[in-house]
C-alpha cells in the first residue's frame, strides 16, 4: 500500500487526511464545504492537501469519499419524479405506514412525513406470492406494460419496484425490471429484492422508494466527480462509506446508493474505535460536533455496535448500519427562542453558507460557534489556524439583540446559556445509546472529536460522570480518517420465519453458506486476496409474538443441537442487558440469517509521537466558564510532546479545532498524540 486518501464532505466543512500507509505520514486540511457545487470544495481541498505532501493524484493508492448527499436530499426533499410499483391493494402502504406517532405519542400536532413518492406515481400490478414463496397469481404483464408507459408519460426517472413477499421469491420483481428495460430503458430501476431482501413490507418499500429517489442524483454526482478527479490524474479505484461501516466502490454506490447513508458521521464511528483502542480504552462513547449536527455512537470491546435499521429524515431504511444517534447540535446550530421565550439551540443551522455571524459571510442569527467565540473559547485570529478572522463584535451583537435583551440577561449569560442548551440536547442523545440501552456511561470514555466536539466535550464527561475524555490527534479530521481505515464490507441476509425449536442446524447451516458463497463471490470480484477475507454470522432473533428482533452473532459451523443451543443463551442475555429483563422458557422465533463479507484493509503504520519542538505556551486569555471569568493558558497543540501535561483551565489550539479544559481539568498527552484528560472542579479566580 502508498497513499490514501479519505475525504469528508460536511454541512459546514470538507476534510480531508492523506495517508502514506507504510511510513505513517499523515497531512490534513479543512476547507468550507460548497453546498451549490459540493465538487468546488472538494477539488480545492484535494490541491490543498496535496501541496502539503508535494505528491499528486497520480501518486495515490485509493480514495474514499464520504458524503451526506443522501441525507440531504431528504431534508431538502429535491424534486426528483419517481415512481413505485407494487403488488395490487398495496398502493398505499407509505402512507399508512405503522399507524402510530413516532416519538411522542400525545402530540396532536403530529405531522407524518409526506411519502416521497405522490399517490398518482403509486402505481398497482396483478401479481400476487405467498409467504412461502409460492405464486398464487402470475404477474400480469400486459398491465406492467401499461403502468410502465404510464410512468414514462408522466416524467417519472426512477422506478422503485416492490412486491408482497419478494424477499422469498423475486421472480416476478426481476420480470418488471426486464419489461422496464424493454419499454422505458433510460429509467432507473430500484429493486426491492436486491436493495432490501427482508420481511416487513412498510419498511422494505420504503428502503426502495428511498433508493430509488436519491439514485439518479447520486449517480450523476459519482459521475461527476470520477470524471473530474481522473481529469487531474487520478488512476486508483474510488470509494465510498457505506452505513455499515464498510467502504464500497463507486459502482456499488451507484447501484444501491441507500446504502451510503450518514456515511461521514458513520467513518466516525470507525475512527472513534480505532482511535479508542489505541489510546486503551476498548469501551468508549464517541462524540463528533460538527458544523451542522453532533453524531454519538457506543464503542464496546474495541467495535461500534450496530443496528439493522434506522431511520433518516424520519423515512424507514432497512439496511445494517452501525447505531448512531445525530442531533441538530452543531456548531452551526441557531439560537432562538420559541413562543414561550425559553431558549432552543437547533435542530436548524446556519451551515457553510451563510454560516455563523461571526464568520462575516451574511449570518444574522446567533449560533453555538458565536456563543463560543464570546465566552472566549475561540480565538478570533486562529481560527482554522488564522485562515479565517472571526468577528466578535458581530457575534457579541447577534447574542445580545435576539437573546440577552428578550430574556433580560446580559451577553456573557446568554452566550453561555446557548452553550448549555447545546450541551443538554448532546447529554440526551449520549444517554439513548448508553443508558437507554442498558450501559452505564461511568464504565466508557469519551472521545470528543470533529471541529466542535472538544470545545464541548468536559462539560458532557462532568454532566454524566464519566471519567475519562479522548482527544485525537487530528479531532478536526477523524471522520476522514476513519475513511482511510474502513474494511471493504457488503452484507447479506436471508429472511426465513421458524421457531428456533425447529430449527435443524443443518438447514441453519445450508442458509449461512448459502449466503457466504455470494459473499465470496463479491470479494473475488474486487480482487481482495483470500488471506484479507472475513464472513462473520448473525442471525435476528425475538420472543414469539414479539415485533421486532435483536441480532445476535454466530460463531462457528453449526453441527449439532448444542450449537443451536448456544445461540438461545446468548440471546437470553443480550434480551436482560437491553431491557432488563429475560423470558427464558419461552418461545424464541428466528427471523433473519445473516453474513457479512469483510475485506481487511491493510493496518496503519501509525507511529508513536517522538519529541520535537518545545515551548507550546502562547499566553493566556480570560475565559468564561460557569460562574465568572477564569484566567486561562494558551497552547499550541502541535508543539505538545508525549508525556506532557496540561492543567485547566487552559485552551488547547491547533488548525482543526479547539480544546477547552476547565478549572482543575489535567490533560496529558499520549505516545500516540492524544490527549487524555481527566476533569475536576476548580475555584472561580476572577
Amino acid at each position: 500500500m502508498g497513499y490514501s486518501l479519505g475525504i469528508d464532505t460536511g454541512g459546514t466543512h470538507t476534510d480531508l487526511i492523506l495517508v502514506d500507509q507504510e511510513a505513517g505520514w499523515i497531512w490534513t486540511a479543512k476547507v468550507p464545504t460548497t453546498p451549490a457545487d459540493p465538487l468546488k470544495g472538494i477539488l480545492r481541498g484535494i490541491d490543498r492537501v496535496l501541496a502539503q505532501s508535494k505528491n499528486d493524484l497520480s501518486q495515490l493508492d485509493e480514495l474514499i469519499y464520504g458524503t451526506t448527499i443522501v441525507t440531504n436530499m431528504l431534508v431538502q426533499r429535491q424534486k426528483v419524479k419517481t415512481g413505485l410499483i407494487t403488488t395490487r391493494g398495496f398502493r398505499d402502504v407509505l402512507e399508512i405506514g405503522r399507524a402510530y406517532r413516532t416519538g411522542n405519542i400525545y402530540d396532536i400536532q403530529f405531522e407524518r412525513q409526506p411519502p416521497l413518492v405522490p399517490r398518482h406515481l403509486r402505481l398497482e400490478v396483478t401479481e400476487r406470492v405467498n409467504f412461502r414463496g409460492e405464486v398464487l397469481q402470475p404477474l400480469d404483464e400486459e398491465n406492467c406494460r401499461t403502468i410502465v408507459a404510464a410512468l414514462k408519460t408522466r416524467g417519472v426517472t426512477s422506478i422503485a419496484v416492490c412486491f408482497l413477499h419478494s424477499y422469498i421469491n423475486p421472480k416476478h420483481e426481476r420480470r418488471v425490471r426486464a419489461i422496464i428495460a424493454e419499454e422505458y430503458p433510460e429509467a432507473y430501476v430500484s429493486l426491492s429484492s436486491d436493495i432490501n431482501p427482508v420481511f416487513r413490507e412498510y419498511e422494505r418499500t420504503s428502503t426502495t422508494v428511498v433508493n430509488a429517489y436519491v439514485t439518479p442524483r447520486m449517480v450523476e454526482h459519482l459521475d461527476d466527480f470520477e470524471r473530474r478527479v481522473m481529469q487531474r490524474g487520478l488512476r486508483s479505484r474510488l470509494y465510498t462509506m457505506q452505513a455499515n461501516g464498510g467502504r464500497a466502490t463507486f459502482r456499488a454506490a451507484r447501484e444501491r446508493p441507500v446504502h451510503v447513508t450518514n456515511s461521514g458521521p458513520i467513518a466516525g464511528a470507525i475512527a472513534g474505535a480505532y482511535v479508542a483502542c489505541l489510546a486503551g480504552y476498548p469501551n468508549a462513547i464517541t462524540v463528533d460536533m460538527g458544523g451542522t449536527s453532533c453524531d454519538v455512537s457506543l464503542i464496546e470491546g474495541g467495535r461500534p455496535s450496530y443496528a439493522t435499521e434506522s431511520r433518516v429524515e424520519g423515512y424507514p431504511v432497512q439496511i445494517p448500519t452501525i447505531d448512531l444517534n445525530i442531533v441538530g447540535a452543531g456548531g452551526g446550530s441557531i439560537a432562538w427562542l420559541d413562543s414561550g421565550h425559553s431558549l432552543r439551540v437547533g435542530p436548524q443551522s446556519a451551515g457553510a453558507d451563510p454560516g455563523p455571524v461571526c464568520y462575516r459571510l451574511g449570518g444574522t442569527q446567533p449560533t453555538v460557534t458565536d456563543a463560543n467565540l464570546v465566552t472566549g473559547r475561540l480565538n478570533a485570529e486562529y481560527f482554522l489556524g488564522g485562515e479565517v478572522r472571526l468577528d466578535f463584535e458581530a457575534a457579541e451583537g447577534a447574542i445580545r439583540e435576539n437573546i440577552a435583551r428578550p430574556l433580560g440577561m446580559t451577553t456573557l449569560e446568554a452566550a453561555h446559556g446557548i452553550l448549555e442548551v447545546a450541551n443538554a440536547t448532546m447529554i440526551r442523545a449520549i444517554k439513548l445509546v448508553s443508558v437507554e440501552r442498558g450501559y452505564d456511561p461511568h464504565d466508557f470514555a469519551l472521545i470528543a472529536f470533529g471541529g466542535a466536539g472538544p470545545l464541548h466535550a468536559m462539560r458532557l464527561a462532568e454532566e454524566l460522570e464519566i471519567p475519562v475524555v479522548i482527544i485525537p490527534r487530528y479531532p478536526g479530521n477523524t471522520s476522514a480518517l476513519g475513511l482511510v481505515l474502513a474494511d471493504m464490507r457488503h452484507d447479506y441476509v436471508a429472511t426465513r420465519i421458524q421457531s428456533l425449536d425447529a430449527v435443524s442446524p443443518q438447514t441453519a447451516e445450508a442458509t449461512f453458506r448459502e449466503l457466504e458463497k455470494q459473499a465470496q463471490l463479491q470479494l473475488t470480484q474486487e480482487g481482495i486476496p483470500r488471506e484479507r477475507w472475513r464472513l462473520t454470522r448473525s442471525c435476528d432473533l425475538r420472543y414469539f409474538g414479539q415485533a421486532h428482533e435483536l441480532n445476535i452473532p454466530v460463531e462457528g459451523v453449526l453441527q449439532t443441537a448444542g450449537d443451536v443451543k448456544r445461540i438461545e443463551t446468548t440471546f437470553h442475555a443480550t434480551h436482560r442487558r437491553t431491557y432488563g429483563h429475560a423470558m427464558e422458557g419461552d418461545p424464541i422465533d428466528v427471523v433473519n440469517y445473516r453474513v457479512s463479507a469483510i475485506g481487511l484493509s491493510p493496518e496503519l503504520a501509525w507511529g508513536k509521537m517522538t519529541h520535537g519542538e518545545q515551548g507550546t505556551y502562547k499566553g493566556h486569555r480570560d475565559v468564561y466558564f460557569e460562574g465568572g471569568y477564569h484566567v486561562s493558558s494558551i497552547h499550541e497543540r502541535r508543539r505538545l510532546n508525549p508525556g506532557q501535561q496540561i492543567d485547566g483551565p487552559a485552551v488547547i489550539e491547533q488548525v482543526d479545532s479547539t480544546t477547552i479544559l476547565s478549572p482543575g481539568d489535567r490533560a496529558q498527552v499520549d505516545p500516540y498524540g492524544n490527549l487524555i484528560i481527566t476533569f475536576g472542579k476548580g475555584e472561580v479566580c476572577k
